[in-house]
């Protein structure tokens, strides 16, 4: 594998600080819906009633070694997997019953747009219909000791083999196909909630160096788009599509552009620290270190990605094409004459450009957008026409 030359960049800003749990291994941190957190460490679990300023432990052997927490959406549940196991839990972790009881130790869980709950370890890959009450295996799925689920806006699921595969099933994991990201051992992958682009981080291990694919087409064909010496860890997609790497030693790496281009965001972090996970917890950003405990990222502010309102019947916006470099689309047909504007914001909510205003006639439009001057990310164009509205999700690439 060939390594890009990697030069380090003075960084944003320099507030990673301790947030607790010192010197245990954070594999995952959830927050219920009552407020309450959870730390899955290789250590045990821990829960925080009070926003992370203490914590304790569940002194119980079932989650004496815990790989990943998550809540399920649309209800109160709480599931945690350990080398025991997967635990489930409908009262903030007062109690717990064993979920699945064939499903021996599960390092991985993931729950897809449809609500069902995938997950994975020593024994395979399971899926429940049932929020966790029954298990049926994946028959089809590659064996034993699979890890890092992720499933992508559509429902396609991805899974990871400790033994080096990587896969695709489009299929609610009836059936599997082997994705070729890289030559080199997968270790971590993510994909976008947003958009749906993947990545995947791969590990040489001598003399040691790391790279990270990118595939916006479900994982038919790649594109590397950062590498270095060091450790691969973790990569990792925020809710509204930025992306985060941890590498070793010490190294954090930020993207604002579905992951094309990356900056650190490093400051702060000892350098002999690993990290191994990310996770968001009230727009703050969590890092979970390797023997190093609860890190956070104090003025890092997880901006909500802008969801695109139903679509009123007779106004329908689209571009062509949605991702682009220079210049898209616009088109929309209006059921009468209207009073028109069309916006373009980015992520946060604030207005870029105005590309059309005036009274439109009724009928179809087309109106070209030109971006030289606007930063490769994420963008919504919105489409005002008297008392409706619709939107678009643009994707502008360098």
């Amino acid at each position: 594998m060939a390594l890009c030359q990697f030069t380090p960049l003075t960084d944003a800003r320099a507030d990673w600080v301790s947030a607790g749990l010192t010197d245990l291994s954070i594999r995952a941190l959830v927050r219920t819906p009552s407020g309450m957190r959870f730390a899955a460490a290789g250590e045990g679990l821990y829960r925080s009633l009070d926003g992370g300023a203490n914590w304790t432990r569940f002194e119980t052997d079932q989650f004496g070694d815990s790989f990943t927490a998550i809540t399920h959406p649309d209800s109160n549940l709480l599931f945690v997997s350990a080398e025991m196991g997967t635990f489930r839990s409908k009262d903030d972790g007062e109690s717990w019953t064993k979920s699945g009881e064939d499903i021996g130790g599960t390092y991985s869980l993931a729950v897809a747009p449809n609500r069902d709950i995938y997950a994975s370890g020593g024994f395979g890959t399971f899926r429940s219909t049932d929020r966790g009450l029954s298990w049926s295996p994946l028959e089809s799925s590659p064996g034993s000791f699979t890890d890092g689920l992720a499933i992508d806006p559509d429902g396609r699921v991805f899974l990871r083999s400790i033994f080096g595969a990587f896969m695709r099933s489009t299929d609610q994991g009836a059936n599997w196909t082997m994705l070729n990201p890289s030559p080199e051992y997968p270790t971590t992958h993510s994909v976008s909630p947003v958009t749906g682009t993947l990545l995947v981080g791969t590990q040489v291990f001598a003399p040691g160096s790391w790279e990270v694919l990118r595939s916006s087409d479900h994982g038919d064909s790649w594109q590397s788009v950062k590498s270095a010496v060091g450790s691969m860890d973790a990569v990792h997609f925020l809710r509204n599509g930025e992306a985060l790497i941890g590498a070793g030693p010490g190294l954090v790496l930020h993207s604002t552009d579905d992951g094309l281009t990356w900056r650190p965001l490093s400051a702060g972090i000892p350098p002999a620290l690993q990290i191994d996970c990310f996770s968001e917890i009230q727009g703050a950003l969590f890092a979970g270190m390797r023997f190093g405990g609860l890190w956070r990222e104090a003025q890092f502010l997880v901006s909500a990605p802008q969801a695109a309102p139903a679509t009123p019947e007779g106004l329908r916006l689209t571009a062509t094409p949605s991702q682009f470099s220079s210049r898209t689309s616009l088109r929309f047909e209006l059921p009468g004459p209207a009073a028109v504007s069309l916006d373009v914001f980015d992520v946060q909510g604030k207005r870029v450009e105005r590309v059309a205003e005036g009274d439109f006639s009724a009928g179809p439009h087309v109106i070209g957008l030109e971006v030289q001057t606007l930063p490769a990310g994420l963008y919504f164009a919105r489409l005002s026409a008297g008392a409706r509205n619709a939107t678009v999700r643009l994707l502008i690439l360098r």
